[in-house]
């Protein structure tokens, strides 16, 4: 039995809340305490442990309460008194038993027993069982906690209350309680506080705000950070017989938030029948363990909350000339209908109109509208509604008008784009008196699926688009669709191409080879692959330059480009680059810069008709040859005497003869020539020649 109780009273702990009145969660282990003067025999003085391990180490060691008197004059205060026992501690088991047996309603006194008293799990091994058991120690502080806020017995056998009947009316005393517990245990902060004997604390009697009478229900509400500063839980008080008599509803405190309004304590009341007056009055009870006054009594019962069934087998018939006929049926089985109320709209569950401006009787099951749009959908509701009230609607019918004509197709389509990428259209009215309005449809490509830009029909001739501009395609296309109210849809308008503005720079082309080629520089690339590109830009700087300068372009149209630089100079290091510009002056980025050291080729060409005449009495040679090649050119003539080794011989500028003498009978000249320029390029030797002279 003592477990039971346990267990329901920590069921209305979890409902009550741990931040009620004095039992509440706190960072400091300290004692709580206060005082009030409720009549003139007493001051009732209470105090809370604040945590499991307070509560556990003053009911080991005890409690000392103690009080002073301070002069409201003069500020003097007396020396403190030890009220009660020097020594206050919880009742033994023995003592908690024979007042349990002494006072059996009071299932608090149990629960507070059972909390001090009660049987402790063994400490565990597991983290289950060390979690378990600290939950356990828990849950008998909040019992012998709660149960001392709802009992005056319990709180005063638990070492947690205190009548002190030794006061005089009109003093100001002050109390405080200490624990007991050595500070080498546990540091606990004591607790003090004040009371005026000079007026009685009042409590307010309590004004239901809220009542609703629901079927076989009734719901009271009352203010809780009115009443909730003044008590910590309520006694709901219902009467049948207009207040002669009242049976308390509640077996434990009430304490109850609403879900939907945590602002208010609400009571729901269960009803056997309704329409029958009942009443009823509620109570606070104090953090002392005393109820405040009941509130008035207030009046109320149980009605029919439950709508009859909705109408069903909805009908709709189109009878010409703008009526239209409703019939539906109604269930039999209810016998309280007052009547039915028929509602049209153009849209399907919302914007209705009620059409019957007085309800039609219980016995309709038709009705005709004389005034439906013949060019647009019309809905029905039906609704029916009982002699309280209730109201219920059946689903909406739709008023079937057959109209499979589609709207002409849109024109005058025109429109715009500025600079920031706003698109403006307009396009003319169509002339159909059932137009819905307008789907607006796009795409990037003439070519391509035009998507709905709209989803819903536009009911305007002008409409607005944001484009994005970081886009590589160039127009946008549109093409409008008319919708009637039926649905009907027109064909396509005529297309509409605009173009967007570029802000979208063309792809760079990409170099894939430089190489040094007959005394010139050879580059090829890929181009840029950009549809709107007009010209790819080839520009070129030498090694000691800082700036490009152009050297060539190729148009767009070209999937390759390729430039031969037949200006370098030999040796000489130059650095080559290529961009793309677009229709739009935008600019690509460059390819990457590629460099490469200028190869001219020295070779020169080779003299011709070279000759050498033996001018034996003058002992002489002529030699003659041919040069074409023009400029600042002269020639070196090698010699070889009788088989010598080729020597370089003389020199000869601006002329292509040499007389050679020095000769005697029998010698063998043999000649070679080449041309050098000033650069000291040098041509190959010409053909061996010679002259030999005779013995005699």
């Amino acid at each position: 039995m003592m477990k039971k109780v346990l267990c329901i009273v920590l069921s209305l702990w979890i409902q009550v809340g741990m931040a009620q009145s004095t039992v509440g969660d706190s960072l400091y282990d300290e004692v709580n305490i206060i005082a009030g003067y409720l009549d003139s025999k007493a001051v009732i003085v209470r105090w809370v442990p604040t945590t499991p391990a307070v509560w556990s180490y003053s009911a080991y060691y005890g409690y000392r309460l103690e009080r002073c008197e301070v002069d409201t004059v003069t500020g003097d205060q007396t020396l403190w008194m030890v009220l009660g026992d020097s020594i206050m501690k919880p009742a033994s088991l023995e003592q908690w038993r024979i007042l349990v047996s002494q006072n059996p309603t009071d299932y608090y006194l149990q629960a507070a027993g059972q909390a001090h008293h009660g049987e402790r799990r063994e400490t565990g091994k597991t983290i289950s069982e060390l979690v378990a058991k600290s939950d356990e120690f828990r849950n008998y502080y909040a019992a012998a906690m709660l149960s001392s806020e709802f009992s005056a017995l319990a709180a005063t056998t638990s070492a947690l209350r205190y009548e002190d009947r030794d006061v005089v009316p009109g003093k100001l005393y002050i109390y405080r309680i200490r624990s007991l517990c050595p500070a080498s245990t546990l540091a606990i902060q004591e607790g003090i506080t004040s009371v005026s004997t000079t007026h009685f604390e009042t409590f307010p009697k309590i004004t239901i705000d809220h009542i609703y009478e629901g079927e076989n229900l009734i719901e009271l509400a009352w203010d809780k950070k009115v009443y909730g500063q003044f008590y910590t839980a309520f006694n709901i008080y219902r009467s049948t017989d207009n207040g002669k008599s009242w049976k308390k509803l509640n077996e434990i405190p009430f304490a109850s938030t609403g879900i939907k309004n945590e602002e208010l304590f609400f009571f729901k009341d269960s009803l056997d029948q309704n329409y029958v007056t009942v009443h009823y009055q509620v109570e606070g009870i104090t953090p002392f363990a005393v109820t405040g006054p009941r509130s008035e009594m207030i009046s109320a019962m149980g009605r029919d909350r439950t709508p009859p069934t909705a109408p069903y087998s909805i009908e709709t018939k189109y009878l010409g000339d703008g009526r239209m006929q409703i019939t539906w049926k109604a269930d039999p089985n209810d016998k309280d209908i007052a009547g039915f109320r028929i509602s049209r709209s153009n849209v399907a569950n919302e914007g209705f109109l009620e059409l019957t401006h007085e309800a039609l009787p219980p016995e309709a099951r038709t009705f005709t509208d004389t005034a439906c749009n013949e060019l647009i959908n019309n809905y029905y509701y039906v609704g029916v509604f009982d002699k309280e009230g209730n109201v219920n609607v059946g689903f909406p019918e739709y008023g079937t008008i057959i109209d499979s004509i589609p709207p002409s197709p849109p024109s005058g389509l025109t429109g715009s784009v500025d600079t920031n990428g706003i698109v403006t259209l307009t396009w003319r009215l169509g002339p159909e008196p059932d137009l819905k309005g307008y789907y607006v449809h796009s795409s990037n490509r003439a070519d391509q699926t035009f998507i709905n830009l709209t989803g819903h029909p536009v009911q305007d001739t002008v409409w607005r688009d944001t484009l994005p501009l970081n886009v590589l395609t160039e127009k946008i296309y549109y093409k409008l669709v008319a919708v009637d109210m039926r649905s009907n849809y027109s064909v396509y308008s005529d297309m509409l191409t605009l173009q967007k503005p570029d802000k979208v720079p063309p792809v760079a082309p990409v170099i894939i080879d430089v190489r040094n080629e007959n005394n010139v520089v050879k580059l090829n690339w890929y181009n840029s692959t950009s549809l709107d590109v007009v010209e790819n830009v080839v520009e070129r700087r030498t090694g000691h330059d800082t700036t490009f300068i152009k050297v060539y372009t190729c148009p767009g149209t070209m999937a390759e480009g390729s430039y031969a630089d037949a200006t370098v100079q030999d040796g000489i290091r130059y650095e080559y680059r290529v961009y793309a510009q677009d229709d739009a002056s935008l600019k690509s980025g460059f390819s990457g810069s590629v460099s490469i050291t200028a190869f001219v080729d020295k070779t020169m060409s080779p003299l011709s008709n070279v000759h050498a005449v033996a001018k034996s009495e003058e002992k002489k040679v002529i030699l003659y040859w041919e040069y074409a090649q023009q400029g600042d050119v002269y020639f070196v003539v090698y010699r070889s005497v009788n088989g010598s080794a080729y020597q370089s011989h003389k020199t000869v500028k601006g002329r292509t003869t040499l007389e050679d003498s020095g000769f005697k009978a029998g010698d063998v000249a043999r000649y070679k020539v080449k041309a050098v320029n000033s650069n000291g390029w040098q041509s190959g030797f010409s053909d061996e020649v010679s002259a030999a002279f005779s013995t005699n």
